[in-house]
């Protein structure tokens, strides 16, 4: 969570270097283009675009861009500019969809992470090392992809979180065999592991562990350390704000998104409605206003939030301190 949002000038060279090497380009292959050199908000590329074919450097039609003429240095610098400029005055806060997921689960344990910035303690060893390792896992292999080493990866996951884990290098390797096994069943194209995405329009930024291109649609993939037998809420709403920021990044309608459950070995397909974004935007205005008020949040108010959300909180030692004080006083 954050006012305002700053983007590196590489990030804006990156675009105008790219559109430079083209002569005429589909708009979603520019996209994927700027997916892979690390470009984070294709909001930028839009406001380049706009400025040039005002200069008509570009042109557009029937979703292809047209380079007209090479875009010389001096305009290059004269755009950079501008959009630093222009972002640089956004005072809108931005929050990303694992804060949301939190803050259903427990507004007072969000404020704490991000407003008051109280001291988080992790376990030396446990299930928060095992989502980490898993998450670690799954990316090694993403950009092995087409050729990959399973014990190579499960190898290098063990030694990075070396005496931290309660897993076994069985349970990953076969971990590793499924999510393989699904990537070539849905003969999916292209994924993408944890790029970092930001939208201008709706102040949302995130990592999604993958972005999936299947033939001209794209979605998002969300991997849990967990089993699912019902899908819980926290997990819709940080779906449907990845599923956000992939339609925001793409300009393209994002109708799926995929969730990978480690413990139970299951691929669960999750289909998006209007009110399931309207649900998760009516979250995220709540997270601003609390960000903007001086009062401190209640704590969570779902069933068994003891043993659901307290039991391995990293901030339950400074609630627990709130708790105490209110309580005397």
């Amino acid at each position: 969570m954050r006012i305002g949002i700053e983007f590196e000038e590489r990030e804006i060279d990156r675009i105008l270097n790219i559109l430079n090497k083209i002569e005429e380009e589909n708009l979603f292959n520019l996209i994927i283009l700027l997916l892979e050199k690390n470009v984070s908000c294709s909001d930028l590329l839009f406001i380049i675009l706009e400025i040039l074919e005002k200069n008509k450097i570009v042109s557009g039609r029937k979703g292809k861009i047209v380079l007209n003429k090479k875009i010389e240095e001096k305009e290059k610098a004269e755009i950079k500019n501008r959009i630093l400029r222009q972002t640089k005055n956004i005072n809108k806060i931005f929050v990303t969809p694992l804060e949301v997921s939190k803050f259903y689960l427990c507004p007072r344990r969000l404020w704490l992470e991000k407003v008051v910035l109280a001291k988080q303690e992790k376990e030396r060893r446990g299930r928060v090392w095992d989502g980490e390792a898993i998450h670690l896992a799954a990316n090694l292999l993403f950009k092995q992809l087409p050729r990959y080493d399973f014990e190579k990866i499960v190898n290098a996951v063990f030694k990075n979180y070396k005496n931290k884990l309660t897993l076994q290098k069985e349970q990953i390797l076969e971990f590793l065999e499924g999510l393989l096994a699904f990537i070539e069943e849905e003969r999916i194209t292209k994924i993408f592991s944890e790029r970092t995405l930001k939208s201008l329009r709706i102040g949302l930024v995130g990592t999604p562990d993958g972005i999936i291109i299947k033939g001209n649609d794209v979605f998002p993939l969300d991997i849990k350390l967990g089993i699912v037998r019902k899908l819980r809420k926290e997990h819709i709403l940080q779906s449907t704000g990845e599923a956000l920021l992939v339609q925001e990044f793409f300009r393209k309608n994002v109708q799926k998104s995929y969730l990978i459950y480690f413990s139970s070995n299951s691929i669960v397909e999750l289909n998006f409605t209007p009110r399931m974004k309207r649900e998760f935007i009516n979250y995220k205005k709540r997270i601003e206003k609390m960000f903007s008020s001086a009062y401190i949040p209640r704590m969570s108010n779902l069933v068994n939030f003891r043993r659901r959300v307290c039991q391995g909180c990293h901030v339950k030692k400074a609630c627990d301190l709130i708790e105490a004080l209110r309580k005397r006083y």
